[in-house]
């Protein structure tokens, strides 16, 4: 049975918040939306803010490849925009995180 590709995104993202959570993360957002961007995660542990990119793949090499500059740039106006709504942030990280499938 296949699964469409909104369906394996949905999934995978469960996957990446899960993993964020079994090492005591909180989820504070998903999948919010900017005016030039989105982003999927979300996600703080001691005052640190992680913005979470999640990535389904079918192969593993040249994984620098699924990121574009023009989706970093928007990443980073996305977390801008973020700050500016949420002032607190104090540290933070943009990750990527990868889900293989198939």
């Amino acid at each position: 049975m296949q699964i469409n590709k909104r369906k394996q995104w949905n999934i995978g993202e469960d996957i990446v918040a899960q993993w964020y959570l079994e090492r005591d993360f909180r989820i504070i957002w998903r999948n919010i939306t900017f005016r030039n961007g989105e982003l999927d995660i979300i996600a703080e542990k001691n005052g640190l803010t992680v913005f979470i990119e999640a990535k389904i793949v079918n192969v593993i090499e040249e994984i620098h490849d699924y990121i574009s500059p023009s989706k970093l740039s928007n990443l980073i106006r996305s977390i801008q925009m973020y700050c500016v709504e949420h002032p607190k942030v104090g540290m933070m990280r943009l990750d990527v995180a990868f889900v293989k499938w198939g």
